[in-house]
């Protein structure tokens, strides 16, 4: 007998079935896209918007810090409502990209990621919780564009999410650098295009959550 395949409201932002292997685990795996332009709020979504393919500027330029004292440099919200209860629980990963451009002198740079898993419920916001990637270091040279892939490992402990509230992604970059000249992109298009001096790999920020399937 075929398993049943059981299905999210589309007001959700994300049609969820779930297989064999999510009923046996517990554990169904989602991914969410995180965007944001000049125009809109920070948004995720389980699929990406065909009027967001032509739209360029889905990313976030800082200029490097110079010093050797980590800075804030991109604290960013990317929020989703839930239109119907829903439980998350287990360890969700996120990845994205950060690129550094300088057009003439080799310029150093050190750089990490903080993801915080919260919950806003239009009031208060609560710290569910955070992972923290690798610390990344390269240097520039004349016109060639550096890309670095990051990820963070979240482990998110049982929490429902109730119709209303709001699952947000939190993303910080912190930084360090030797110039303060150096043109930098954390870098969030669902459409991952590619943009001279910006990007021209993969332009996604992912965020890959552990849902239990509802019965």
């Amino acid at each position: 007998m075929p398993i049943k395949q059981i299905y999210e409201r589309a007001g959700l932002n994300a049609v969820t079935s779930y297989d064999f292997y999510d009923l046996l685990t517990g554990i169904a795996y989602k991914t969410f896209y995180a965007g944001k332009t000049s125009a809109t709020a920070g948004f995720l979504r389980s699929f990406i918007f065909d009027s967001f393919w032509g739209v360029n500027g889905m990313y976030y330029n800082f200029v490097a810090e110079a010093g050797g004292t980590y800075l804030l440099k991109v604290d960013q919200d990317f929020d989703m409502e839930v239109e119907r209860s829903i439980a998350i629980k287990g360890e969700a990963i996120v990845t994205g990209s950060t690129n550094f451009y300088e057009v003439t002198n080799p310029r150093a740079y050190n750089f990490y990621i903080v993801a915080k898993f919260r919950k806003w419920d239009g009031t208060d916001e609560t710290d569910i919780a955070t992972g923290t990637s690798a610390t990344m270091t390269g240097t520039t040279e004349g016109s060639v564009l550096r890309e670095h892939k990051w990820n963070c490992n979240i482990d998110i402990p049982k929490t429902i999410f109730k119709k209303g509230e709001t699952i947000r992604l939190t993303i910080e970059l912190w930084n360090k650098s030797t110039p303060v000249t150096l043109a930098c992109y954390m870098v969030h298009d669902p459409a991952s295009k590619s943009i001279a001096k910006i990007m021209t790999g993969d332009g996604t920020l992912k965020l890959l959550l552990p849902i239990i399937p509802q019965l």
